[in-house]
């Protein structure tokens, strides 16, 4: 059985004014009152109801499930119970060059304007020794307004799905993300999303695990010996090897111009590159120049194929099923576990059986998920904002068995060895058996924290 880290709630999303706090006679009443149910709303109506921007690429926002594309499954059936996992919106660099001359802001008004969201951090640079950072307000990887965006919106197409179909209560919903702010406050804007039109919702515990170091929504390497050796074998490996021998120029050339030389986790793989041109390109920034000489799109293009080479072998291809054993075996478990029994699990302190489960985590959580489920042998890396979505049916013919669908980035998937997109559970568990290791402990040699 896969290891599952404690649980404490470290956040709670807080989606209510102070207002109608006066009540001076039965008319005025309903009318502050109406007034109080809509304040709660107001900056966020305005900015949720915009559409959101078309992304500049593919990678900068993903399809989401909308009214309008789903359809309900053939078999007549009623939803018990949906299971969403996504990654965080749009974020600035988590891959810094040196001397970046890029200005990243993120105090602007559409970030501050989404009052629904309980921690909005602003950061401020004021330490008497220069960092080696960008101009501007934003810290490293943070969540920008469009991550925000992005995440509220599907919350709401979300609930559009969903309310006829399932119950949709802030009572019966459990939110998990990792310790990350991108993504707590991603699981946040989504719940805001979700919510919108609940006048006086009390807050919503977010749960994380208590051990950073033991999360089920991040690969755990550092805790995972066999893991750190796997991606070692990996970058080993002769397709590998050959991979980067064949754009050792274009490295050069990327080295020279960002004045990344010295710095070996820029020149073994195309991820920080990948990453840092990506955040540029989805804000229309310019592209790094040193002394006239800059980064052409003929290079970036390059890089974003090297590195969706590089996500698919590492995922899709090298020792396949066994890594990704490892990277979300726990999370995998822990869902099953919930799909299995839905009556099994009651939030704490409530002891409210949920029918709705959140998690919010990263591109590295999706990736290897999406690789166990076979959804499909080209999903690269992850774009923002990207989701999946578990759907668990109870034919309405109680002869038949229940059954699995699931969603990813709104588009309805064929899992593993099933049949069809409706995928017993008996077909669903016998597909983990022979393909998904969850006896986590052994497969990975894991430390006990302090060891």
């Amino acid at each position: 059985m896969a290891f599952l880290p404690r649980e404490q709630p470290v956040q709670r999303v807080s989606l209510l004014t102070s207002a109608a706090r006066f009540i001076f006679a039965l008319v005025a009443a309903v009318v502050v009152l109406v007034i109080a149910s809509n304040r709660g709303h107001n900056t966020n109506s305005a900015l949720s109801k915009q559409r959101l921007p078309e992304p500049k690429s593919s990678y900068c926002q993903a399809d989401m499930i909308s009214p309008r594309d789903y359809a309900p499954p053939r078999t007549p059936a009623t939803l018990e119970q949906i299971q969403v996992v996504v990654r965080h919106g749009d974020r600035v660099p988590c891959n810094v060059l040196p001397n970046e001359q890029t200005t990243w802001d993120c105090d602007g008004p559409e970030t501050l304007s989404v009052s629904r969201i309980a921690t909005q951090t602003s950061y401020v640079n004021d330490f008497p020794v220069k960092m080696n950072l960008w101009n501007g307000t934003c810290s490293v990887g943070q969540l920008t307004s469009l991550g925000f965006q992005q995440h509220l919106y599907l919350g709401q197409q979300i609930a559009q799905v969903y309310s006829n179909l399932i119950s949709i209560s802030p009572n019966l919903v459990y939110a998990r993300s990792t310790n990350v702010i991108r993504a707590r406050q991603s699981c946040e804007a989504l719940l805001a999303g979700v919510f919108e039109n609940t006048p006086f919702l009390q807050p919503i515990p977010i749960f994380a695990a208590v051990d950073s170091d033991f999360d089920i929504l991040e690969p755990m390497s550092s805790r995972c010996p066999n893991l750190a050796k796997l991606m070692n074998d990996m970058r080993s490996s002769a397709p590998w090897i050959e991979h980067i021998a064949n754009r050792t120029k274009l490295l050069n050339q990327l080295a020279e111009i960002c004045q990344t030389g010295d710095l070996p986790d820029w020149n073994s793989d195309f991820d920080h590159y990948s990453d840092n041109f990506h955040t540029r390109v989805c804000h229309g920034k310019d592209l790094p120049c040193n002394k006239g000489n800059c980064v052409t799109q003929d290079m970036v293009d390059q890089v974003f194929a090297a590195a969706e080479w590089e996500w698919d072998y590492r995922y899709f291809a090298f020792e396949r099923f066994k890594k990704v054993s490892m990277d979300m075996g726990p999370l995998l478990s822990v869902i099953w576990d919930r799909v299995k029994n839905p009556n099994g699990f009651q939030l704490p302190r409530t002891n409210n059986t949920p029918n709705v489960f959140v998690y919010a985590g990263h591109d590295d959580t999706i990736a290897p998920l999406a690789s166990a489920l076979n959804i499909s042998s080209t999903v690269g890396w992850p774009p923002y904002a990207s989701n999946i979505i578990f759907e668990l049916w109870s034919p309405t013919d109680k002869s038949k068995q229940k059954f699995l669908r699931v969603l990813y980035n709104g588009a309805v998937q064929q899992i593993g060895s099933c049949q069809s997109t409706e995928c017993t559970l008996a077909d669903f568990e016998r597909y983990f058996d022979q393909n998904i290791d969850f006896n986590y402990s052994e497969l990975c040699g894991l430390q006990k924290p302090g060891s």
